[in-house]
């Protein structure tokens, strides 16, 4: 017999605990952090000058090290952001109060839904309200707007369905770095790493085959039949391409609450934001370099 889920006893009728999450949600809380993150990695310069006005110092290491922290803290806000938003975009397909869904949510069922959207399965995932990425856009950032056939908006539907496509993929990629990110000592860190082959058949002559700007290092276990085995991976990373996600991750969460917003409190009349995203750009930021070798 399937256990029956308890009802939630609420004080707040529905539309108030709704309007009470959205009249405070701030969609650039976790951007800001990155938005930061980014200038200063962007003005080494003058973050060097600020420091040494402050007193500030670096214990002798090298400058880089602090940098490729820098990248790789942009690079694995990515991925908050997006389950973060993902979750947002739910919501609208759930009974319970957005804030309630989004505080009860499990990060396991979180990342069913997400390898449900990647495969495209997208009746399944929103209970039949939606049949493709377009309609699923549509309904969770977009409620309630009847401009489908407006040209620059049906771009917006297949922009964002394709990118949010691409960061589900992404997310799903690197859960692996993810999860060693979150628990600090899991990963390594990497600056100028080089994959270097012998090409003088033994004689110790080696040649870089490529060098990677900022990597991150961690071990991904597989369980096997009768034992574990561990592999350890070096992925490249790009922290303008993370970067650029972001910033585009946080305009569709603030267009999200914009319109829903609207819609709780009936407003007639709302500008509506619309997309253009650079995909062939996008796709160029997206580092592909990784190797691995048995722990």
């Amino acid at each position: 017999m399937a256990k029956q889920r308890k009802p939630f006893l609420l004080f707040r009728p529905p539309e108030e605990a709704q309007l009470r999450f959205y009249g405070a949600y701030d969609p650039e809380f976790l951007y800001r952090k990155v938005d930061i993150l980014h200038a200063i990695y962007k003005n080494r310069d003058e973050f060097g000058r600020f420091m040494t006005a402050i007193g500030g110092t670096n214990d002798g290491q090298d400058e880089n090290h602090y940098f490729t922290a820098l990248a790789i803290e942009i690079y694995c806000s990515t991925f908050q952001q997006f389950e973060s938003l993902f979750a947002l975009l739910m919501a609208v397909f759930q009974t319970l109060p957005h804030w309630l869904f989004l505080t009860r949510y499990t990060t396991d069922e979180m990342l069913r839904k997400i390898e449900a959207f990647a495969r495209g399965e997208i009746a399944d995932l929103t209970g039949g309200s939606c049949c493709s990425g377009r309609e699923f856009i549509a309904k969770a950032v977009y409620p309630g707007t009847e401009i489908h056939d407006n040209t620059a908006f049906a771009k917006t539907l297949d922009d964002l369905s394709w990118f949010l496509t691409e960061m589900a993929k992404s997310y799903l990629a690197g859960r692996s770095e993810y999860n060693a990110y979150k628990h600090g000592l899991r990963v390594l860190a990497g600056d100028g790493v080089q994959l270097r082959v012998d090409v003088g058949r033994g004689s110790g002559d080696y040649r870089p085959v490529f060098t990677m700007g900022h990597s991150i290092s961690f071990l991904e276990i597989e369980k096997r039949t009768n034992e574990y085995a561990a592999e350890e991976i070096t992925k490249e990373i790009n922290e303008e391409g993370s970067f650029q996600a972001m910033h585009i991750m946080c305009a569709v969460a603030k267009a999200t609450r914009k319109i829903r917003l609207a819609v709780l409190r009936r407003e007639k009349c709302v500008e509506i934001p619309t997309f253009e995203i650079d995909r062939v750009g996008l796709l160029k930021l997206k580092p592909v370099t990784r190797f691995a070798f048995p722990f």
